[in-house]
């Protein structure tokens, strides 16, 4: 797999090459006829580029995925930030990045649960589920904090509703597995520790 993953990269490379050629000249080809466009506006799409490339040997090889199902944070990471970037780029909406950063753990979490959801039956780990929704529910839990201090109207509107949709789902959370808890114990299920 080694030098396949080595024949990856150097088309990988070659292809960010061509796209990078593309941004270079596309501008010049259209002015010369008439045409204005700035194709660097679309720069973040270079970024989601590079998150294709880590997401596609997972599923290039599949089955030998869990060996580099890795690749899924680095993948996630990618796609969140070139998806912000992109965004920012096309609506000079810059200032965006005051809440926007949050996205990034949360693209982490999202990239862990890819892990767990993609990888191989036999191997998924509970530990790994658990994490990827902790890591990911605080980084949307930052988005909608900041994002009603410093979003715009919109944002300001939708984010106390998020966060309080978020603590009604918490305490219904806490609420169902402590139910679950009292009726294995009450119905003849295991009895408690007596620690």
């Amino acid at each position: 797999m080694q030098n396949r993953g080595t024949l990856y990269a150097g088309a990988m490379l070659i292809l960010l090459g061509i796209i990078f050629l593309l941004f270079t000249t596309a501008d010049w080809f259209l002015g010369q006829m008439d045409i204005s466009f700035n194709a660097w506006r679309f720069w973040p799409l270079i970024i989601l580029f590079v998150s294709v490339a880590f997401w596609a040997p997972i599923f290039i090889w599949w089955r030998e995925r869990v060996r580099v199902i890795g690749l899924a944070v680095p993948a996630s990471i990618f796609l969140v930030l070139g998806l912000i970037l992109l965004y920012q780029s096309l609506s000079n909406n810059w200032g965006s990045w005051a809440y926007a950063w949050a996205l990034i753990p949360f693209s982490v979490g999202l990239g862990l649960f890819a892990m767990y959801t993609l990888g191989p039956p036999d191997t998924r780990n509970n530990g790994l589920l658990w994490s990827s929704m902790v890591v990911g529910a605080i980084g949307l839990f930052f988005f909608v904090l900041f994002g009603s201090f410093f979003g715009g109207t919109v944002v300001r509107l939708i984010a106390p509703f998020l966060l309080i949709l978020v603590g009604v789902a918490v305490l219904a959370g806490s609420f169902l597995r402590r139910e679950a808890h009292d009726a294995v114990h009450h119905d003849g299920g295991t009895p408690p520790d007596p620690r």
